[in-house]
C-alpha cells in the first residue's frame, strides 16, 4: 500500500485484505490526523508514517507483529497508542521525536525494542509488565514506566 502524495485527507481507512504497510507509504502526509488499519495487517514498514505531523490517532490491529524502523518517527501530534497483544518487535527509532506521546502500553510478548525507539519522547511513560523485556529496556534507557 502506498498513499498518494497529493491526497489531503484528514482520515484514512486502509482497505481490508492489506497485510503490510509498505516503506514510506504515508511519509510526510501532513494533513493525515487519523488512520484505521484493518485486521490482517502484520507489519508496518520502514518510515511508513515518517513525519506525519498531524497524525494523532492510530488504531493498530491485533494481527500486527512488527513495527519497522522509523515507522512513526517524528509524528509530533501522536499522543496515545496501544500496542496489540501479538506485537513482538519495535524497530530502531520507531517513535523517535513523538513529543506528544504520553503513554504506551507494551505487551509482555515484545522481545525486541530497537535503538532509539523512544528517543526525544520526553512526555512518554511506558506501561509494562513486571519482569518483561520492556521493563528492562525502560530501566536501561532511563525511560519512565509503570507496571501494569
Amino acid at each position: 500500500l502506498h498513499y498518494p502524495a497529493r491526497r489531503r485527507d484528514e482520515e484514512f481507512v486502509v482497505p481490508n485484505g492489506i497485510q503490510a504497510i509498505g516503506d514510506g507509504a504515508f511519509e510526510r502526509c501532513s494533513s493525515l490526523s487519523s488512520i484505521q488499519l484493518p485486521a490482517g495487517i502484520k507489519a508496518i514498514g520502514y518510515g511508513a508514517f515518517y513525519e506525519c505531523n498531524s497524525l494523532s490517532s492510530v488504531e493498530l490491529p491485533d494481527t500486527l507483529t512488527a513495527i519497522g524502523d522509523m515507522a512513526f518517527c517524528r509524528c509530533s501530534s501522536l499522543s496515545d497508542i496501544k500496542l496489540p497483544a501479538g506485537i513482538k518487535a519495535i524497530g530502531d527509532w520507531a517513535f523517535e521525536g513523538c513529543r506528544s506521546l504520553r503513554r504506551m502500553i507494551i505487551p509482555k510478548g515484545v522481545n525486541e525494542i530497537g535503538y532509539g525507539a523512544f528517543e526525544d519522547c520526553d512526555a512518554l511513560t511506558l506501561n509494562v509488565k513486571q519482569g518483561s523485556y520492556a521493563q528492562g529496556y525502560a530501566e536501561e534507557k532511563g525511560i519512565p514506566y509503570v507496571l501494569g
